[in-house]
């Protein structure tokens, strides 16, 4: 016996509406709907990789974040953002990276970090983001002068944003050149990630847009003009923080 047709909802990427499963497109908007995949169907073949200049998880299969400029790979050693002593190069994986040789602190171009260590996920069940959580080191706790620190290679101000939700640890940031660790925050990203941080994160980022799901299609019978959604709910835009909800600001107002 065949399944009844008719049977749910799934929301509109465009326009947010609650539309019936079985509707060719969305009666608001018109917009073509695509079937959202089943709840812990992220797996294997669904890898993500962390990007830490946007906060955003790209296709773990691109060589770098499409989100990103790339880097010139030219450009080496500078002045310390932090305490102005001199830059210099230091192997790390497959990369070579900028050290501070005063305070110690650690310069990445481009997309290197993802160089040197693993900032990939899988898409892990519930269960297990849990058993991680609880197994994750705790949150860095610095105590410092607010300070916006200028980028090693264009020299304007950088925006300061956590590494990654859950780390504590705050970065400087330069969009288009790198990203600036000062002394010691790169080792506890690195121990928080290997922990299985950034699994946590995406499983957080898909539970974020679950509820938005289900808040959506639970909206009173009759309702034809939902507010839009400034996010796609099934991405992983939900990982952003406050820089994606700049740009999510950013596109509806364009």
């Amino acid at each position: 016996m065949s399944k009844a047709r008719g049977r749910g909802t799934v929301v509109c990427k465009a326009c947010g509406a609650g539309v019936p499963v079985d509707a060719a497109a969305c009666a608001y908007c018109g917009g073509r709907l695509e079937l959202p995949k089943p709840a812990g169907s992220e797996g294997a073949g669904e890898r993500r990789t962390y990007c830490v200049r946007c906060g955003t998880m790209y296709p773990a299969h691109a060589a770098r974040c499409p989100g990103c400029p790339p880097s010139s790979g030219e450009d080496r050693g500078g002045a310390c953002p932090r305490c102005k002593a001199d830059l210099a190069p230091e192997v790390m994986g497959t990369v070579t990276v900028d050290r501070c040789k005063g305070c110690r602190g650690l310069w990445f171009d481009g997309n290197e970090i993802e160089h040197v260590i693993d900032a990939t996920t899988e898409g892990i069940p519930r269960d297990q983001a849990h058993r991680l959580r609880r197994a994750l080191p705790p949150a860095n706790r610095p105590v410092e002068t607010v300070r916006y620190l200028q980028c090693v290679r264009c020299g304007e101000h950088m925006t300061r944003r956590l590494a990654a939700r859950g780390t504590g640890i705050i970065v400087d940031i330069c969009a288009p050149h790198g990203v600036w660790f000062d002394a010691d925050e790169f080792r506890h990203f690195a121990t928080w990630c290997a922990a299985g941080g950034l699994e946590v994160l995406r499983h957080d980022g898909i539970a974020a847009a679950e509820a938005r799901r289900k808040a959506m299609t639970a909206l009173p019978t009759g309702t034809t003009n939902p507010a839009p959604l400034p996010f796609d709910p099934g991405g992983d835009i939900f990982l952003l923080g406050i820089g994606g909800l700049l740009r999510g600001l950013g596109r509806i107002l364009d």
